[in-house]
Order: C-alpha cells, then structure tokens, then sequence
C-alpha cells in the first residue's frame, strides 16, 4: 500500500521531465491526456490490488492516482484514470476483493477523477493547484468515500461501522498525503507555505484563511454538542434499560419468593388447623419439614399461643416493630401478608423473611395469624434456585446480562455459555462496589468483567445484589455511529460550502476587484481612455462609474494642464533656441570659413547646446556640449553652462584656464550632481590653427582638403562639473584651407532602432565619407536624414546636436604697390581705392572722405618721407565685418615719421597766421574713425579706420 501512495508522486515527477526533454510535451493534448489517464488508471488499479483486505474490504490508495491524474494534468486524464480504476474495481471482487464495499469503492474512484476534473477546470482555472487545496480536497473525497460505505451496508449498520472505523484513519492519511506530496513538487507554487516578507497577503488568501477557520470551529462545535448530545442520550437510554430490567428481575424475584414463602405457611396454617396442636415440639417438627426457620401462631390480641420455640410462647408479639407490622395484618381485610426479608428487630445482624395468614381454630371459632419465616441459610438456599432461573436467560438489550450476587460475593446465575458459577475476583471494581456500597443503587458506574468494558447497575434485595450490565461499546454504538456519519458529512458539507463560498468570493469579487485594478494599472500608466464596465451588482457598477467618472475629470484638468505646460514648454523651447546662434549663414562676409550648427531636443527642451563666436577680428570660438539628463533641468544647466563659458572665453584667457574656471563655477550649488561633457576650439582665421580643450566628451571628426573624415584621436580631459579643481590641458590641430572639423553629441552616434541597435561611429564615418557636401549646412541636414532612416519608428532617446566647420583661409587682402611714388600717381592709387570700396558697398560720401585722406597720407609720404625723390608705396584694404569697417594700411620705407605727433594746428587763425604744414593730417584725424602709426621692419606703417555703418 505504501508502494502505492508513493507511485503518483513518481509518476507525476517523470511525466514532468518527460514534457520539459523529450518530444512528448509536443504530442497533441488529447493523445497526451489518454496517456496520462491510463497510465494513472493502471496505478489506481495497482492500490485495489495491493490494498489491505478487512472484513469484506480492501484499505486501498486507489483514489489518490485518479484524484491527481485530474488536478495535475487536466479533466480528462482524471476521468480516463477514474473510469479505469472504478471498473476495476467493480470487478475485482471475482478475484479476491472484498464484496461488502464494491459498488461504494467503485462509484467513489470514478468520482474522485469527476471532481478533479471538475474543480482544475472551474475552481483553479485550468492551472495545477498548490498542495494545500490538494490536500483538502482529497480529504473531503474520501470522505464521500467513507459514506459511500454507509450506503451500501445501510442494512448492517455495525459492519459498515467497523470497516469504517478500521479502514478510515489510514485511507483517509495515506490518499490525501499522496495528493498533497505531488502537487507539493509539481503543482503551482510549492512553496506557497512559506510568507515572504514585505508583501501583504492576498484578499483571497486572507478571506479564505479566514473562512477556513470559521468553518474549522464550526465543524469542533457542532461535533461536540452533538458527541455530547448522543453520549447524554445514550447514558440515559442505557440508564432506562438497566432500571428497567433490574427493577423486572427484582419484582420477579421478590414475587417469586413471596410466593413460595406464602404457600408454606399456607400449608402450615393447614396442618395445624386439621392437627389441631399447637406445642413447641410438633410445630418444630412441622417447619423442618416445611423448610421453614420459623412458625408462630399469634391470636387476636397479639400474644404467641403457639411457636417451635417454646420461649416466645405467651409473649406479646405486638411490641417488635417487626413483629408489630404483621400484627396489625389483623385490621386489615386482607387473608395474607408477606414482608420483605429484613434484619429483625430483636438481633439486627440477624435477617428474616416473614408471611402471615389469617385462618380461625374451629374449636373455638377464634381468629388466629399463622406465621412463617425464613432465617438467612433457608432464605438463601430457597431463593438461589429462582435467582438462577430468573436471571439465566435474561438478557440487558442486544448482548446485555443480568446476574445475582449473594452477600458473600458468590455469583448466583449462569453468567457464561458453559453455565458455570464464577465467584467474583475481590480485586474488580465490582466487588468494590458492592462489597463497600461505592456506588449508590440504581446509578451507572463501568467496570471490567472478564476482560470487557461494561456499564452495570446493581440492586440490593432479598439478600441478594441484582446487577445488569451491558457491553460499553453496545451502549454508545448508536452515538459513535452517529458522530462518525455527522462528522463525515459535516467534512462534505461545509468542503462544498467552502468551495462554493470561496468559488463565490472569487468569481464575484476578488476576480472584479483584479478586473478593476487591471484597468487602474492602465490608467496609471497613463492609457485614460481605459473604461471600466463590471456590472455584476450593484456596488461595483456604482465603483465603475466612480472610477470612469473620475477618470474624465481627470482627463479634463490633465488635457487643461497639458495645454499650459505645452505652451509653457514651447515658450522654453524658444526661450532655449533663442539664446543658441540660429542665422544662417551667421557670418556671410566671411569668406575664411564656414559654419553651421544644429540641434533637436528629445524632449520639448533639452541639455545638449553648441555655441560660436567671435572673440576678435581673426578668431572664432565654436563648442559643442552634452548635459546629463534631459528635459527641464537638463535645459536650466546648459544656460547656466554655457554662460559661464562664453562669458570666461570672452575675458581673453586661455582655453584650458576657461575650462578649469567653469568647472569650479560649476560644481558650486550643484546638488543635483548634474554634469557637463563639452569640446570646445579657437580657430585663428589668420593661420588655420585651432587650440582647444575637452572636457570628457566624444572626440570630433576631422577631414583635411581632398582626404576622409577620421576621428580626431586625442586624450579627453574630466567632465565639468563633476568635482572640484580638475586640470585640462591645451591642445592644438593645425587646419589648411578646405579642412573640415565636425562636432556631435552621443545622441548621434547612440541613436537606436526598433532592435535597440546603436547608429554607431562606423555609420556616422560612412555617410560622412559617402559624397562631398556642398555646404556645412547640407552636411548636417545629411547627417540627421541619414540617423532618422537608421531609426525609423522608434522614439527620440537623447538630444541631436551637430556643428560642422570649413575653413577656406583668408582671402588675398586688395592692395597697390608703387614702386616709386611721386605725386602723379596718387590718382592711380585713389581709383584703385574706388574700386576696393565700391565691391564693399561702401557709400559715396564715405569714398569721398576715404579718397581726401589717401590723397593727404600719401602726399605726406612723397613730399616729407621721400622728399619728392619717389620711393615704394603699398596701400592694403582690409575689410571688417563685425562691425562692418574699413582698415586701410600705408607702408613705405622713407625715413621714421610719426604724423601723430605733430600737433594739431589752431584752425581758429586765419591762413596767414597758421604756420605751414600739418593741416592735412589735422583733416585725416577728423574724418576717419581711428588712426594708428608704428615702425616696424625700417618701415612706417601707418593704419586708418572708417566705419562703413
């Protein structure tokens, strides 16, 4: 049997490696659920046979592999397994099974695969259940088991009774053990036992503990009054029986005696009338042969006339108080009289029985009372026969006895099969009773009488104890039974109950209540177009509509809040792009270089930004930078960060000491512990060569004249921002013109596709090298049409910024060269001026005035510098854009002459009174926007500005 409870658990833990490694898992569902069914079916069959045969039963753990083939593996294997074991068994008894319980084995088995079915499908929706529902429902289905038995021998209630008492402890142990161990290692959550901290129990767990406790003391309370009910109604009934038989037994006895005892001295009354002698010695006589102990003879008024013994003649009968009852025999209209057998009055410890009848002495017509009487040894010797007759085939119930004990503890009946008189063991709690009166008369006490558990009750009369007893187990039979069937069916009725209830709970409630947190799980989510409809009842169809209700309100202020952040964010947005460089081309009388930039925010805002700028004539600064995080507080750092940098760049120190200046600004009151990665560059436009520092971020893509776009290789310093007091240091890349320089942020090359594939530095190299650009700007744009095909549907990751730099190198500066200027060729010089100016768009008056001061500067040359000797004269035209001015240069190699010094003359006097000289240079002050001399090379240089705006 132990073999048989252990194989389903096997059986299940192979069938599992079975579905996991082989191609059995794949095998179609019904073909698989035939296998299963008949393979458990064939183990059910092997608990019939290998069960334990008592009293026209097996003890078998045949229901254990039906009830699991169901809930492990599905409703059919569990019927399939069901009908195979329940047939068998049907069967069975034609080799060897026990008849008394087939048709209740049999239906049982089959209904054990009916409910395992029934209950994975419906109640544990079609999932293994853990092994605690396992183990209760497999008590409760051979429970039914267990009634089953009942119904089929309803006829013969005690052997029902005892196979069930001998067969339910271990059926019921061993089949719901063997569920609950398979499921335990297959089912769903064997270690559901185990309460894992932290987390809060389900409402269905909770509910169901506390139904299962609620049922659980129900179940206590309900069999305890009941027990205690049957064992009261049993105590009482069996107390009834025992008075009733003891008081038959007693009457029997004492009429018996009284009989017996009234019709001797019937017959003595009768021989002393015909007689007619009334001496001592003839009624001594007459009571011998009687058996009596006693004969008196007592008139009228009380005096013996006549008695076997000769004392008590003439005595007055009347004063005893026994005697005195048999005296006033005389006033009544009674003939006879018997009294019970009592201790006399003159010797207590000397027991009679005494009866009288009234007779007249025909002589003399006097009425007179013959009395008879046993002593102790008569009594006893005339009784004992009529004890053993009544009590011999006297019978307390079913197999209850009736029996007689003398006062000296010998037992007067035939109390065993073999009539034979036992005499009693002194040291039972029989003789202790009713030797020492330890029990009062007519009360139930128990004892053990050869061996056996008894209920007597005893009597005491005529001398003798009349004692019934009756066997302990007949006495409560009807109540064990009862409570066995109560007990069996509360289990049944109040597991259905808990299955409905809970089933109920579940399908009503907790699955409503998971139904509603789903769709809050989606409105949290941010899905508020979700509606919940349950209108199972009332409470939850007025929840739904709360909840729907709710949910609209919301969608109005979130759709009233959207809209103002939208508006506020766009603002931002603005705000944020306004303050990036944003014309293009942003310097269009340049012709050195060119440049472009571009950005577009994950978010409405974003962290990455990029700058240029012209800190003087020849020098532009351009930067890219990335700032951790996104959206709003990523954007509010890289105003803070890129102001600090511009505003460090523009004080004129070095590139290095700029970034060392702004991280240190930077790291205070950054308790967010936000960061900065960032490149930044100067190019001198005069000599291509670009000086720059990196603070962490990805290296640039460099491309010179006629070559391919490589990674610009080259050791990155520390984030900014990251601590305190970090060192970065310069580093240089020299650029010829038609070198470009491309600068990103990783939000370029970590764009990712719908697969999560990064865009890559390989892809970024590949398009940059696919074709020659037109301008930086087509070079940007290419770039980001290129990452959005990469990406296609998916979102946005992280902010987009690019800024890509051409340098073209300065243009030839316009310029004439006089070999040897004289005054003559100051018109040449003047026309070529015109023309420099006209390209530039400068004004007509302003050429007037340009031309006045060349024409003075150059005079002043030819005349004083080479005294009108000639000598070389170059003049350069050098064009300003921001602001838009005019630097014209005057180089010549005649002796040192500073004009600047020379004072300015008093134009308050007239002609004649202004000494010669200086007048011209005076006018060359006024008119242009600012003169500058130096010597430098044995040359004079002399440099005037004009404004063009």
């Amino acid at each position: 049997m132990g073999v048989s409870a252990v194989l389903p658990v096997i059986f299940c833990l192979l069938l599992d490696l079975l579905n996991k490694k082989t191609s059995f898992g794949k095998l179609d569902n019904r073909y698989r659920q035939l296998i299963i069914g008949i393979i458990f079916g064939g183990l059910a069959v092997l608990g019939t046979e290998f069960g334990i045969p008592i009293e026209g039963a097996v003890i078998n753990c045949r229901d254990a592999s039906v009830l699991t083939a169901g809930l492990v593996y599905g409703g059919p294997a569990g019927i399939i397994a069901g009908i195979i074991g329940g047939v068998e068994r049907f069967l069975a008894v034609y080799w060897g099974a026990g008849m008394t319980t087939r048709f209740a084995c049999s239906i049982s088995t089959i209904l054990a695969g009916l409910v395992g079915a029934f209950f994975r499908r419906f109640f544990f929706d079609s999932k293994r259940p853990r092994w605690v529902s396992g183990l209760f429902l497999a008590f409760t289905v051979e429970t039914v088991h267990m009634l089953a038995v009942f119904v089929e021998n309803s006829s013969n209630v005690r052997s029902a009774y005892d196979i069930v008492i001998q067969s339910s402890p271990l059926m019921l142990s061993v089949n719901t053990l063997s569920v609950a161990v398979a499921l335990f290692f297959v089912g769903k959550n064997p270690r559901c036992f185990i309460t894992r901290s932290g987390r809060t129990r389900p409402l269905s767990a909770t509910f169901l503990k506390g139904l299962a406790l609620c049922i659980i003391l129900a179940f206590i309370m309900s069999t305890t009054m009941i027990y205690l009910l049957d064992s009261e109604i049993c105590r009482s009934d069996s107390q009834k029986l025992l008075t009733s038989e003891i008081e038959d037994v007693k009457n029997d006895i004492i009429d018996k005696s009284d009989a017996k005892l009234l019709n001797l001295v019937q017959g003595a009354g009768e021989f002393i009338i015909e007689i007619g002698d009334f001496s001592s010695s003839w009624l001594r006589e007459l009571a011998h042969e009687l058996g009596l102990s006693e004969i008196d003879i007592v008139d009228s008024d009380g005096i013996v006339i006549g008695s076997n013994s000769q004392a008590k003649v003439g005595s007055d009968f009347s004063k005893g108080t026994q005697s005195a009852e048999i005296i006033r025999f005389f006033d009544t209209n009674a003939t006879e009289y018997v009294q019970p057998y009592q201790p006399t009055a003159y010797n207590p410890n000397k027991s009679m029985k005494y009866a009288a009848i009234k007779t007249r002495l025909p002589d003399t017509n006097k009425d007179v009372i013959v009395i008879g009487g046993y002593n102790r040894d008569l009594f006893q010797k005339d009784i004992d026969e009529w004890i053993t007759v009544v009590t011999k085939n006297r019978h307390v119930g079913i197999i209850g006895n009736i029996f007689a004990v003398s006062e000296t503890m010998k037992i007067i009946a035939d109390y065993n099969t073999k009539g034979d008189i036992y005499v009693s063991d002194t040291s039972t709690g029989l003789y202790n009773v009713l030797q020492y009166h330890t029990v009062p008369e007519f009360t139930e006490f128990e004892v053990n009488i050869l061996g056996e558990r008894k209920i007597c009750m005893y009597a005491y009369t005529e001398g003798y104890y009349i004692v019934a007893s009756v066997d302990y187990k007949s006495a409560v039979f009807t109540r064990d039974v009862s409570i066995t069937l109560i007990i069996f069916l509360e289990i049944v009725i109040f597991g259905i109950l808990f299955a409905m209830i809970y089933s109920l709970l579940r399908k009503r409630v907790v699955r409503n209540i998971h139904r509603i947190n789903l769709s809050l799980h989606d409105i949290s989510h941010g899905n508020l177009d979700t509606n919940i409809d349950i209108r199972d009842n009332q409470e939850f169809s007025e929840l739904s509509d709360d909840i729907n209700e709710t949910v609209a309100t919301l969608k109005h202020f979130i759709a009233e809040a959207s809209s103002r952040i939208d508006q506020e964010l766009q603002l931002a947005k603005d705000i944020q792009l306004s303050v990036l460089p944003n014309k293009f081309p942003a310097y269009p009388k340049r012709k050195e270089f060119d440049i472009y930039a571009y950005m577009t925010p994950a978010k409405e805002v974003g962290g990455d930004f990029y700058d240029f700028y012209m800190t003087d004539y020849d020098t532009i600064n351009f930067l890219v930078a990335d700032v951790s995080g996104k959206g709003i507080p990523a954007a509010m750092f890289m105003m803070r960060a890129k102001t600090e940098l511009k505003t460090l760049t523009e004080s004129d120190i070095p590139i290095e000491e700029v970034f060392i200046k702004a991280n240190n600004a930077l790291c205070t009151g950054n308790d967010a512990g936000m960061f900065v990665t960032a490149w930044q560059g100067a190019l001198d436009l005069s000599t291509g060569l670009v000086r720059f520092a990196n603070g962490g971020h990805n290296p640039p893509v460099l491309r010179h004249k006629n070559g391919r776009f490589e990674f610009l290789r080259s050791r990155a310093g520390f984030i900014l921002a990251g601590m305190e007091d970090v060192q970065y240091r310069p580093q240089e890349i020299q650029l010829s013109p038609g070198d470009i320089i491309f600068l990103y942020t990783d939000g370029v090359t970590e764009a990712t596709d719908i697969q999560n594939t990064l865009y890559g530095e390989e892809r970024l190299l590949s398009i940059l090298n696919s074709r020659e650009f037109d301008s930086m700007e087509d070079l940007c744009h290419t770039v980001k049409r290129d990452v959005d095909d990469f990406v296609g549907e998916a979102p946005q990751f992280d902010d987009i910024t690019m800024v890509a730099l051409k340098f073209t190198g300065k243009p030839p500066v316009p310029s004439i060269t006089i070999e040897s200027a004289l005054l003559k060729d100051i018109p040449t010089i003047t026309d070529f001026a015109e023309e420099v100016l006209d390209q530039i768009g400068c004004p007509i008056k302003t050429v007037y005035q340009i031309n006045v001061a060349i024409d003075e500067i150059c005079s002043n040359i030819i005349k004083y510098g080479y005294g009108n000797q000639g000598g070389p004269v170059n003049v350069q035209f050098i064009e300003r854009t921001s602001p838009h001015r005019i630097h014209i240069r005057f180089e010549d190699s005649a002796v040192p002459y500073n004009p600047l010094k020379k004072d300015d003359p008093d134009v308050t006097l007239s002609a004649e009174e202004r000494e010669a000289g200086g007048l011209g240079i005076y006018l060359v002050k006024k008119t242009m926007d600012n003169i500058r001399y130096k010597y430098e090379n044995g040359k004079n240089i002399l440099t005037i500005t004009k404004n063009l705006e």
